[in-house]
């Protein structure tokens, strides 16, 4: 946490982008190794990993990054989701996680308020554009052979 901490306050200082070409990072990587017949150290691999992945990353939360619209996570945001992973919910039934089921019920119908739609319409979070394309490729055939 200390040392994402320290990268989220010198984020500006550093390079948007690293110098690296894909053969170097992948030497970085351990090259074309074969899978290690032993598990390592997992306080070494977190180690190893943050290391990498703090110095061998573009930042599209820096301050300098003009590439896409997205960006890296508020500090805030980044606490909320490491709480989700810890507690890594699963939402494809109420009893699996009723409070991360409720929360996305709430913040749907808070989507259709913003949006002007009536509060009784319903809704899904999904992972992303691919998924949210798939859903209403679904329902839209859905809705064509059965009118629902």
């Amino acid at each position: 946490m200390d040392q994402l901490a320290d990268f989220l306050a010198t984020l500006r200082d550093r390079p948007v982008a690293p110098a690296d070409t894909p053969s170097e990072l992948r030497m970085l990587l351990g090259g074309n190794r074969m899978l290690p017949a032993e598990g390592a150290d997992p306080a070494t691999v977190l180690a190893e990993a943050t290391r990498l992945v703090l110095e061998h990353s573009t930042f599209n939360g820096h301050p300098r990054f003009f590439g896409y619209i997205t960006s890296s996570a508020a500090p805030l945001g980044a606490l909320a989701d490491l709480l989700a992973s810890t507690v890594n919910p699963n939402v494809d039934a109420w009893a699996l996680s009723p409070v991360a089921t409720e929360i996305e019920r709430q913040t749907i119908r808070w989507i259709a308020e913003l949006l002007g739609f009536p509060g009784e319409c319903g809704g899904l979070l999904v992972s992303g554009g691919n998924m949210a394309n798939t859903v209403c490729a679904f329902e839209a055939l859905e809705f064509k052979c059965h009118g629902t």
